[in-house]
């Protein structure tokens, strides 16, 4: 707006001009990151997942970017013989937000809202020190968007619907239009070349979502970006991660299929198929084994290692007779079931080497 200023006369009051009001916005930005992201699972199959909008927006956030990828168990699983004596079995728990932590999140996002007090208002000291993080986590961001990370224009993607790495998401060439959000998948490689999902959802007008079809007891990875332009790339924040895993998944770890076995002599090779979904991975195999008549069970450990090399494991029995044998799988969520009880012979070679009288 621009207004004239004119000397006033003696005689009379004279007003000076003014023009129309202008409205000008500045030209928006990539957003800081999405604060507070918070995981947890209600079934094996699906991760609930919130956060909190970024700081400064530096514009209208149109949307929100949600990558989920599925990560391989720790390398060092694979590497130990869990029936050694002395070792300590791995577990690992599913993602859960206990009451107070839920509270605890919900804290900052219910102040004043509703309440019977104000938040109180912020000393000078304070103001100034959030400004100083505010400039510092700007700052922060695009050294790491210009020093760290390369944009590879020219790199070819494997993923069918064109999900880029980590630091750079891709996206859609139209605007979106379903009302809260949709979800795409595409085939991405893990270091032991299996072949894993990596979910991207879009999410529309909250700061939540629901992200479904995922494995039972699976970690995952999962980013959050805010985006302040449905289509322009290089209007979205860097990522917030957080990790979760999804719950077990009832009798995923029992062993299905026959039990077979091959006696010869006074050993015994029994086989039996892997549980084809385990939670996790399977870590060891029980195998528990008696003679007929007696009352005491014996009980031999079947490392990953062991049953890979045989399909099984081998048993050396002492004495003749019928015998009784059963197996149960451990994963990093516990133990399967048991099987039922298979039955196998073992002759008493002395008899057979006897020499008949006449």
């Amino acid at each position: 707006m621009v207004k004239t200023q004119l000397s006033a006369s003696d005689e009379h009051q004279v007003l000076g001009a003014k023009s129309k009001i202008t409205y000008v916005r500045t030209d928006a930005t990539k957003p800081s990151v999405p604060l507070d992201p918070i995981s947890s699972s209600n079934s094996s199959s699906q991760i609930l997942l919130k956060w909190k909008p970024p700081t400064d927006p530096n514009g209208n956030i149109t949307h929100y970017l949600v990558y989920c990828q599925q990560q391989p168990e720790a390398s060092e699983l694979y590497k130990f013989d869990y029936c050694q004596k002395g070792m300590k079995l791995p577990s690992r728990v599913p993602t859960q937000v206990d009451s107070d932590e839920e509270a605890k999140w919900n804290q900052t996002e219910d102040e004043g809202q509703g309440g019977r007090c104000c938040a109180c208002p912020k000393t000078e000291k304070q103001l100034k020190k959030e400004a100083e993080d505010s400039e510092y986590r700007k700052t922060f961001e695009n050294y790491i968007h210009n020093e760290v990370f390369l944009l590879k224009s020219t790199r070819q993607r494997r993923s069918a619907m064109g999900v880029a790495n980590e630091t750079q998401p891709s996206f859609v060439t139209k605007p979106p239009t379903l009302p809260e959000g949709y979800a795409t998948r595409g085939p991405v490689d893990d270091e032991d070349g299996v072949e894993s999902t990596k979910i991207q959802l879009t999410v529309f007008s909250k700061e939540s979502t629901v992200i479904s079809g995922l494995r039972h007891f699976t970690s995952y990875q999962i980013d959050v970006l805010a985006c302040n332009h449905p289509t322009n790339p290089s209007r979205c924040s860097m990522a917030a991660f957080v990790s979760a895993r999804t719950m077990p998944e009832d009798k995923a770890d029992d062993i299905v299929g026959p039990i077979s076995y091959d006696v010869s002599e006074y050993s015994v090779h029994i086989k039996w198929l892997e549980p084809k979904a385990p939670n996790g991975m399977i870590i060891l195999y029980e195998v528990n084994y008696k003679r007929l008549g007696d009352t005491e069970e014996l009980h031999h450990c079947v490392s990953r290692k062991m049953y890979q090399q045989s399909e099984g494991c081998r048993l050396r029995v002492v004495h003749p007779g019928n015998y009784t044998v059963r197996i149960r799988a451990t994963s990093l969520a516990g133990n399967g079931s048991w099987t039922d009880p298979t039955h196998f012979y073992v002759q008493d070679l002395r008899k057979r080497d006897t020499p008949q009288t006449a």
